[in-house]
Formats: C-alpha cells, structure tokens, sequence
C-alpha cells in the first residue's frame, strides 16, 4: 500500500477544530496528544489502570496505560502533569465539562453529550461519528473536501513528536524502526555534535 504523506499543519489544524463544538475539538485534542488510533484514544476510562498518577524525576506525570488494538502492543504513554494544553489539561477538561452535564458514574474520558439522541448521551463516542464531524469541518474551514482525515492527527502526533527528539520515536507502539519512520511525515534533518574548533594563533 503506498504510503500516506499527509501532514496536518497546526495552523490548518486549529482553522479546522474551530469549526467543532469545543467538546468535538477537545477529542480530537486528545487524539493528537495521545497519538495513537482514534478507536484506542475514545476507548480510554478516565480512571485507573488507563489513567494513573505518579512522580518521576520530581515531576508529576500522567500515565495512560492501554492497548493498541493493531498489534496489542502493551503501551504507556506519560506526559507532564502541569503541561499546558498537554494530556492532563485535556482530560481535566473533559472532568469539568462532564460535571456541568450532569453526568455521575460515567468513566469513559470522552462521552456523548446532553444534546445528542436519547440513546447516545454519557456513551462513549464512535470513531465513526468523530470522523465525519471532523470531515465536515474541515470543509468548514474552507479546506479542500477530502484533505485530512481523523486517522491523519496520529500521523500529525508521530511527526510532531519526532521533529522534536531528532528521531522517530516508540510513542507510536511500533516495534520496528521501519515502521516507526513510516509514521513520520517527510522525513527529519540529520543531527549531528559538533565537537570541533578553530584554534587560531593572535598576533
């Protein structure tokens, strides 16, 4: 299968989740945050084992723990607590935006509000229905019909997160460097020490 090249650049990401109702926007945040399939990302129970605290180096971290459903590759994805606009801050959000509907006992991070059908409210959202939220907004924004789709924020992460390290990362769940580089969009600049000096005599 020919490799998908697509990258979502963030300006076209931000035109584009403008056009979502925040609750819509915020899961798709979590699903470029997370950077994993957006089946395994709705999946998610904000609650522990999938959701668990802890302090490393100092730091209070997140930890989302999980399955990727592709290759049932064990993962563990932590981020720092205190990040703005990361992990924590997503998931906080959803605890609030929760508590204002009313709901209790409801354990999925990301759920159906009040104003969806009867039968939908407090469940957790379907792949299907984000991606054709997502779809629509993207024509919204004014962006060619088609461009990007929901699958493409996991490409988006991967890339991200690589451009940042220098290399392809293990965030993916990836258990071959191939496929890890296949995951990152464009290729990424060679990094290299430099260890050397010009010693030059002063008159």
């Amino acid at each position: 299968v020919e490799k998908r090249e697509v990258y979502i650049p963030m300006d076209h990401y931000l035109a584009i989740t403008a056009q979502l109702a925040e609750w819509e926007a915020r899961a798709c945040d979590l699903v470029y945050l997370v950077s994993h399939r957006p089946g395994d990302v709705l999946r998610l129970q904000d609650r522990e084992p999938d959701v668990s605290y802890s302090t490393r180096r100092g730091k209070r971290v997140v930890v989302l723990t999980f399955h990727a459903t592709k290759n049932d590759q064990a993962m563990e994805i932590v981020d720092d607590a205190e990040r703005e606009g990361g992990i924590e801050a997503t998931l906080a959000w959803f605890r609030r935006w929760k508590k204002d509907q009313g709901f209790v006992g409801v354990h999925h991070a990301i759920v159906y509000p009040t104003t969806s059908r009867r039968r939908s409210i407090g469940k957790p959202v379907s792949v299907g229905y984000l991606s054709k939220a997502f779809a629509a907004a993207i024509v919204a924004a004014g962006i060619e019909k088609g461009r990007y789709t929901l699958r493409d924020l996991r490409k988006k992460g991967l890339t991200d997160e690589a451009r940042i390290a220098g290399k392809a990362t293990n965030k993916g769940g990836h258990k071959t460097e191939q496929m890890r580089e296949y995951y990152v969009v464009g290729g990424l600049p060679q990094r290299a020490r430099s260890n050397l000096a010009v010693l030059r005599r002063t008159p």
